[in-house]
């Protein structure tokens, strides 16, 4: 993208929709993750 370019709201509001939606879902994929494998971790070590 060059300095200056003329970029309209539209653009600018989907690139921040897609942008937080991957965060968001990346996010809750790591939390879940690593949630499931700590519960699966503690029931082997019973």
């Amino acid at each position: 993208m060059r300095f200056g370019a003329e970029i309209g709201l539209g653009a600018l509001a989907a690139v921040t929709v897609v942008s937080t939606a991957g965060t968001l879902v990346g996010g809750l994929g790591l939390v879940t993750g690593s949630h499931v494998a700590q519960a699966t971790g503690a029931r082997e070590v019973e």
